[in-house]
């Protein structure tokens, strides 16, 4: 069975012309295997702590997503590994001006946490999808909803489902 999270970000992909993709909080690589496997990507960017401190296993690297992705023709991957308050915006840094179609962001579950990597994705993906937004076991309906509220020029989605994804839409891409 596929998880819900996996099914929005397949519609993403197959709904657009997905061929770059950033994954904040990877765990074991389920939602990363629903985009690689579903569309063409030419970067993929690859950033978790590896701590299972927000669900998941302890994993200590990102060597089983490496295996994972070892018969997958991605000509460009990127681990970011580390907390994501600090690697993405030394990425940002490292990257002026790159914009990435789809972000996932799913790692830190704390609210402030989680708000800042919406705030951090924000300044140069093109999609981002936020997953566990109604999640029993965290407050994060309200910081999805902060989050639209500050960015009005979007176009905003809340998938229900599951526990809950949102997606926004900051800038159109080509199907």
């Amino acid at each position: 069975m596929v998880h819900y999270l996996s099914e929005v970000l397949i519609s993403i992909v197959r709904s657009h012309r997905i061929r770059s993709y950033m994954e904040i909080g990877v765990n074991e690589g389920r939602s990363l295997m629903a985009v690689v496997n579903n569309t063409k990507l030419d970067y993929l960017y690859v950033c978790d702590n590896w701590t299972g401190k927000h669900g998941g296993k302890v994993w200590k690297s990102h060597e089983h997503i490496a295996t994972l992705l070892d018969n997958c023709q991605v000509p460009y991957t990127e681990y970011l590994d580390g907390d994501s308050q600090k690697t993405i915006p030394e990425w940002c840094v490292a990257n002026p001006g790159v914009k990435v179609d789809l972000v996932l962001v799913d790692g830190n579950h704390d609210p402030e946490p989680a708000f800042q990597d919406l705030q951090n994705v924000a300044e140069f993906a093109k999609i981002i999808a936020f997953d566990d937004v109604m999640h029993p076991g965290h407050n994060l309906l309200d910081v999805w909803n902060h989050f639209v509220d500050i960015t009005p020029s979007a176009e905003h989605q809340l998938h229900a489902e599951g526990h809950g994804v949102g997606v926004a839409v900051l800038e159109q891409l080509g199907a």
